[in-house]
């Protein structure tokens, strides 16, 4: 029985898709077992404990360098500009001196970028609570930077490849991906963020991962958990623990 040049065609392409199909779904597998090792240190409820934790090393770490752990928290609003509020804190915890350091800060976007304003609270790190170096600060900002929980310290992402698969994207070239979720108002991170923060998750709420480089790297900005709090108004909530030499971190 004879085939036609167009059967032979057509069944190529189809061949073609369902190899491509199965190439991005195998990457997907891939990536979520390499980020389940990564994402491994949540919780870790108190943050001293980051100063006996290794994380992944590269080439890019001498023999000596026992590393510095960067975590950060923050929360994204979009204001009345219809630009974004951010709030939230970063620390380095060092590994070599046994010492953190970090800000709390505070920025909010103007209807004109060149106007935004930003401000920075240095801190510190003693007994697992953040205290503010400078004493002569707004008894609220005060406030906030001692009630102030990181995710780390709180998230459990035990569970989160259980979660309804939405989307998934990977460039080899660079290399980066991104991996989003669907969640139901009542996930139980989703509830500790609107507790602790003061907020209401409203429709259709996401958890994205997103990250460059390495998946099993902890190099700072990989990573990068976000949980998209309302997807007709700008808000979200966004998570990063990252793993780099001393000599990286300004």
């Amino acid at each position: 029985m004879k085939v036609t040049k167009t059967a032979i065609l057509i069944l190529g392409v189809m061949i073609s898709m369902t190899v491509l199909s199965s190439c991005g779904f195998n990457k997907r597998e891939e990536v979520e077992a390499e980020l389940q090792e990564s994402l491994s240190v949540y919780p870790t409820k108190n943050l001293e404990d980051f100063y006996d934790k290794e994380g992944y090393r590269d080439a890019n770490f001498s023999k000596e360098d026992k590393g510095v752990w960067t975590i950060y928290t923050a929360l994204y609003k979009t204001n009345e500009h219809g630009r974004l509020n951010t709030e939230g804190v970063i620390l380095h915890i060092n590994r070599n001196s046994r010492t953190s350091e970090g800000d709390y800060f505070i920025k909010k976007g103007m209807k004109d970028v060149r106007q935004d304003v930003e401000k920075r609270y240095p801190i510190t790190m003693k007994n697992n609570k953040l205290v503010l170096k400078d004493s002569n600060v707004d008894p609220r900002i005060k406030e906030k930077v001692e009630k102030f929980k990181f995710f780390v310290q709180f998230g459990n992402l035990k569970k989160w490849n259980q979660y309804e698969f939405k989307d998934f994207s990977y460039n080899p070239e660079l290399p980066n991906y991104l991996l989003m979720y669907n969640l139901n108002q009542n996930d139980d991170n989703l509830k500790e963020i609107e507790k602790r923060y003061g907020l209401k998750v409203k429709k259709n709420p996401k958890l994205i991962f997103k990250g460059r480089g390495e998946v099993k790297s902890d190099v700072g900005g990989s990573n990068k958990i976000t949980y998209e709090l309302d997807d007709a108004d700008e808000s979200y909530f966004t998570s990063i623990v990252g793993y780099r030499p001393e000599r990286y971190i300004k």
